[in-house]
């Protein structure tokens, strides 16, 4: 979940995170071998972590 919005598939995932700003801060919570985790993450500008080849 991202700030306690379900997420179903990663076309919810891109309509959650359309919402937000690059900058801003959510709260995303999933599960890992059984054990569900929460951790707050920082969103970054696509263009920053994945930079375009030539």
């Amino acid at each position: 979940s991202i700030d306690g919005k379900p997420v179903e598939s990663l076309r919810g995932l891109q309509g959650i995170l359309s919402g937000y700003e690059p900058g801003n801060e959510v709260e995303l919570t999933f599960n890992r071998g059984g054990e569900r985790t929460t951790c707050s993450i920082k969103l970054a500008r696509l263009a920053d972590v994945m930079p375009q080849q030539k």
